[in-house]
């Protein structure tokens, strides 16, 4: 597994994607074996999964009212942006 922060496209390029297009000057990325990922959500959700027994399971799998919980939750931070400090 290897974590790195990937350097966003030259503005050049980004130009001549669609104007509703969200850019940022680095893009989280992470790659684990031959599956690379890019969205920060996605990324926990991975190592969550892949990480997962019997006395750790952050995503609630296997109990629905709970992982309902956590989906919530998931999908309320994943629509929060916070400034960096």
């Amino acid at each position: 597994m290897r974590w790195s922060m990937l350097t966003s496209p030259p503005a050049s390029t980004r130009a001549q994607r669609t104007s509703h297009a969200i850019h940022l000057d680095q893009i989280p990325a992470f790659q684990d074996g031959e599956l690379m990922l890019f969205e920060c959500w996605a990324i926990s959700r991975h190592v969550f999964r892949k990480y997962k027994t019997d006395k750790v399971n952050l995503l609630r799998e296997g109990n629905l009212h709970e992982s309902a919980l956590v989906d919530v939750w998931l999908d309320v931070e994943a629509h929060q942006y916070s400034l960096a400090i």
